[in-house]
């Protein structure tokens, strides 16, 4: 199905009358090249109206003519007939070809006249050499002269094409391909580098002789009238061996390149035997699966891969360690059908017209993954081919196929669109994001699908943060315009060319190329392209039609717009280097400011579309894509109501729902709205909930942290405004309200809240949102990435123990959302920080983790094999701990027990206070004698009652020291010691 669509204008067009040409082609930026039977070609300026710059010779009649873009030289496919009216072929290639127009341009100026066409040769001599035979001389190289290097063949060459990034030449000798690789080598003598070519040592033998051949990187197409073949050649590496023995071990591949290898049969059916009890497998045979593809039902080809494939030999005779490796994989193998109609007595015989094979280069690629295959065909920028476009056309329909370039596997359909084509066509091209196809009535101009797959082969398409339209989407025809007698159809990089030949219409005349054919003009019809942008602002107008009174085509239209200019970001555009002595290919520089602008403003308005309707959900991607805040959509979605009138909000519900839980911080808020109005607008959208999806706000408070912190006050006034019976999931309710309340410091609210939760609906709600446990530290900068326990949970320890420690054994034995030793260490950092109350209760909900944990550990063991357990580091530390607890609760159990006795002893002896009097008495009765002797009683002096540990082993005499003597008990023992000190200095005077 093909949605028409007229939307694609071209910026201008030109008509001019050129002499009828042998050969044409292009060269950018602008030129255009059309090689004339007078063994010459001119160069026109197609931005100057296809105005004459100057013309070059060649040496022989020219039949086709390229352009190659790496090395800025043309190649010629060149005839010439002998005496014995025998026709031979040569290929040649034109270097310096653009130096001539600064010559010519000189002798112009000196003389006053322009040149004629007969005079091309006379400015300056043509110098040549053979390719890889023969240097240039010092002056040749010095001087920039027009060089004809001259490819030395075994066969007689049909038909020539070239890599516009490798600078490789593919060249067809019957049903032979060669292959001429692209150098640079430096002048020995004057040291300047210099452009040469030297043969492949490997030929392609063909099935059958094609009448086009294409090449790109190390990907090669050709086709026939009944067949079509595209292959690429890759290197066997390590990754491609490993595959192939994988394949061989599980008896998909046969290696029969070793006759002399013994084959066990008896091993291969005791291997069949022993695997027939295993599940069934089911194998994609690559021609079956393509042949049973809704899109090639009914085509009249047919795939085939027994008759059509290539033969790789080698042409050296050295040894070559990468020949062996080098084998080709067949990607697209077609044959025609006969059509068989009732009735008819003749059948219908179809035919494929052309091919186009185009690489598909990317911007910003992983340098540091370079390919691994190394082929001789691959260029320097092999890392940038992401994937190859492929389309064949048949008289009425085309087919577009699609290969990831990193992708080897052969086992799907890659015919990814069907073109089907208003009348018989001719020749197509294509651009980036457009594909131009020349009828017998026209033009027309299609948007491509190769775009659609190479996002999702270079992108995570998830939906969710990055989103594509879909590759079943039917294609759009944005473009018909009546032309008549067109033979050539030519595309430069802003210039679409076409070549009329007026006589013969309709089109496709045989004698366009024919070298006997009388010299005529013909019209050179010069189209420029639009611009990306300028086809999305076109298309844009012509969408908004479309808006409200049909979405569908609007979201259709828009989509296509959208992926133009998503393609003209991510494809490279070639341009050589002219400022070094070798051109060589390198990306073209691109207007990145505008063009993005206008592809943010794109997946802003597919934001807008989907947000109004019931695919609400991919209005999000592409809000991320658009780097829209969530009160720029706010107002687009305000915007938008009061236009069509429609006031749908699920939409926008979801937005803000889904956009709001992913944030994290008060800064993440900061940052995600952007506005000088902050409260303003988290009010707007708080009471866009409150009235349209009220349920979602207590999610909306459990999920997000940041939103606690930022609105804790509104979100209170919103869920006690109203009553609990009243809305569904009352209990993830009363959880935000504890929340909201902590983060208010109201403990004491929190604790009601939390006491008036069923214990098994504040289990259910913390297992589902056990996140608010825990205390990630993303709110200060100092404790950032540190977990610690929440307050919710240091409440819940005094509340709700028994709960608390159910959660966190569910968390480590079902869920495994955390670890048991990560419990261990959040209770260890936790309980030296604490005293009293706070700390006992931490201790029970630990010690009931453990126990509950253990109790489960043990469970999957039996008595016998206790012994012979090899427990792990936290299970260990874990049975430690809680020895520990049972001891530690044993002593204070013990304490209190001898406290309890002695309080009980107290008070019941009546003569207990006398007894305390008595040994006070005793205490101021202790002196010191004049010879510093101390003198003790016999009899011990009974211990006071203490109630610390360990009270009884104290020594008496440490009551003697500090702080433990009373202060006259101090002064007392001072006197004494003065009057030691001063009998003991009156002794040493007098001796």
């Amino acid at each position: 199905m093909v949605h028409v669509i007229s939307v694609h204008n071209f910026a201008s067009q030109h008509i001019q009358t050129v002499e009828q040409p042998t050969a044409s082609s292009v060269a950018p930026p602008h030129r255009l090249l059309l090689a004339l039977s007078s063994h010459c070609v001119e160069v026109r300026d197609l931005k100057s109206d296809g105005d004459l710059l100057f013309t070059f010779p060649t040496v022989d009649h020219v039949r086709q003519i390229q352009h190659c873009i790496n090395g800025n030289f043309i190649v010629t496919l060149e005839s010439k007939t002998s005496r014995q009216y025998k026709e031979s072929n040569s290929v040649r290639v034109y270097v310096n070809w653009d130096s001539v127009a600064a010559l010519q341009q000189s002798k112009m100026t000196s003389s006053g006249v322009s040149l004629g066409s007969s005079e091309c040769g006379m400015v300056q001599p043509m110098r040549a050499r053979i390719a890889g035979r023969v240097t240039p001389t010092t002056n040749q190289s010095e001087l920039g002269s027009l060089e004809m290097i001259e490819i030395p063949l075994r066969q007689n060459p049909t038909l020539v094409d070239c890599c516009q990034v490798s600078g490789n030449i593919l060249i067809l000798s019957a049903n032979t391909l060669t292959v001429q690789l692209f150098h640079i080598k430096t002048h020995d003598i004057s040291k300047l580098k210099f452009i040469d070519f030297e043969e492949c040592p490997i030929q392609i033998e063909l099935n059958f002789i094609p009448n086009e051949i294409a090449i790109c990187e190390n990907y090669i197409a050709y086709i026939s009238r009944q067949s079509v073949h595209m292959f690429k050649i890759v290197s066997n590496d390590s990754t491609d061996n490993e595959d192939q023995n994988d394949a061989l071990a599980c008896g998909f591949g046969l290696n029969c390149l070793d006759s002399s290898v013994t084959v066990d049969y008896k091993k291969l059916l005791e291997k069949e035997s022993s695997t027939k009890s295993r599940d069934r497998i089911t194998i994609n045979l690559p021609s079956i699966l393509k042949s049973n593809s809704l899109i090639h039902k009914n085509n009249p080809f047919t795939y085939t891969d027994r008759d059509m494939g290539v033969n790789i030999l080698s042409t050296s005779p050295m040894i070559d360690k990468r020949i062996p490796n080098c084998h080709a994989v067949n990607l697209v193998q077609l044959k025609l059908r006969p059509l068989l109609i009732e009735n008819a007595q003749n059948q219908i015989v179809e035919e494929f017209k052309c091919i186009v094979l185009k690489p598909l280069y990317v911007e910003n690629v992983d340098k540091t993954s370079d390919k691994t295959h190394q082929s001789y065909f691959r260029s320097n920028y092999r890392q940038h081919l992401k994937g190859v476009a492929f389309m064949v056309t048949t008289q009425q329909e085309g087919y577009l196929y699609h290969f990831n370039d990193d992708d080897s596997s052969l086992d799907k359909d890659n015919c990814i669109c069907v073109y089907p084509f208003t009348a018989p066509v001719y020749s197509i091209v294509m651009e980036d994001y457009l594909l131009h196809a020349l009828t017998e009535t026209g033009l027309e101009s299609y948007t491509l699908r190769t775009g659609h797959q190479l996002c999702r082969s270079l992108e995570v398409v998830d939906n969710i943060n990055v989103a594509c339209p879909s590759v079943d989407d039917c294609i759009c025809m944005v473009g018909l315009r009546p032309f008549l007698g067109i033979e050539k159809m030519l595309l430069s990089e802003n210039f679409l060319v076409l070549l009329a030949n007026a006589d013969n219409s309709p089109t496709h005349s045989v004698g366009s190329n024919s070298s006997g054919s009388t010299i005529s003009a013909w019209t050179l019809y010069t189209l420029e392209l639009p611009s990306a942008k300028t086809i999305f602002d076109d298309i844009s107008i012509v969408a908004n039609s479309h808006q409200f009174a049909s979405p569908q085509t609007y979201c259709h239209v828009m989509s296509e717009a959208h992926m133009i200019l998503r393609n003209s970001l991510l494809l490279i555009r070639w341009n050589f280097s002219s400022s070094k002595s070798v051109c060589l290919a390198e990306p073209s520089k691109k207007l990145w400011e505008e063009l993005g602008e206008t592809y943010r403003t794109s997946c802003a308005l597919l934001g807008d579309h989907y947000i109004l309707s019931p695919k609400y959900v991919l209005c999000i991607p592409y809000y991320k894509m658009a780097g829209l805040k969530p009160f720029e959509v706010l107002k687009r979605v305000k915007k938008l109501q009061e236009q069509s009138n429609i006031q749908i909000t699920k939409g926008l519900i979801h937005y803000f729902k889904t956009t709001l839980l992913n944030l994290k911080s008060s800064s993440d808020v900061d940052y995600l709205i952007k506005s000088g109005i902050k409260h303003n607008i988290i009010d707007e959208i708080l009471d866009l909930f409150e009235k349209h999806s009220f349920d979602d706000i207590p999610h909306l408070v459990l999920k997000s942290g940041a939103l606690r912190e930022y609105s804790t006050s509104k979100f209170i006034n919103i869920l006690t405004s109203r009553d609990k019976g009243k809305i569904q999931g009352s209990k993830e309710k009363s959880l935000a309200l504890a929340l909201l309340y902590i983060q208010q410091c109201n403990i004491q609210e929190a604790d009601v809240v939390l006491s008036d939760m069923n214990r098994e609906e504040l289990y259910t709600i913390l297992e589902e949102n056990w996140e608010l446990l825990f205390d990630m530290g993303n709110n200060g900068n100092r404790n950032k990435g540190k977990i610690s326990l929440s307050e919710l949970a240091t409440l819940m320890m005094s509340s709700n123990p028994e709960v608390l420690a159910d959660v966190l054994v569910s968390l480590i034995l079902d869920r495994r959302n955390v670890t048991l030793n990560r419990i261990l260490k959040l209770f260890l950092e936790y309980l030296p920080s604490r005293t009293g109350e706070e700390a006992q209760c931490a201790g029970k909900v630990l010690q009931m983790v453990l126990e509950q944990y253990l109790k489960a550990y043990f469970a999957s063991y039996e008595t016998k094999e206790l012994p012979k357990i090899v427990y792990d580091r936290s299970t260990q530390e874990a049975i430690t701990i809680l020895v520990r607890s049972y001891l530690s609760q044993l002593q204070i159990l013990h304490l209190r027990t001898t406290k309890n006795q002695e309080t009980a002893s107290m008070q019941g002896d009546p003569n207990e206070n006398d007894e305390t009097e008595e040994i006070a008495t005793e205490k101021d009765s202790f002196k010191y004698n004049n010879v510093n002797i101390t003198h003790f009683e016999d009899r011990p002096r009974p211990k006071p009652p203490e109630n610390y540990l360990f009270s009884q082993l104290r020594h008496e005499y440490l009551d003697k020291m500090s702080p433990f003597l009373t202060k006259t008990e101090d002064e007392e023992v001072n006197e004494e010691a003065k009057k030691v000190l001063k009998k003991l200095q009156t002794s040493t005077r007098i001796s």
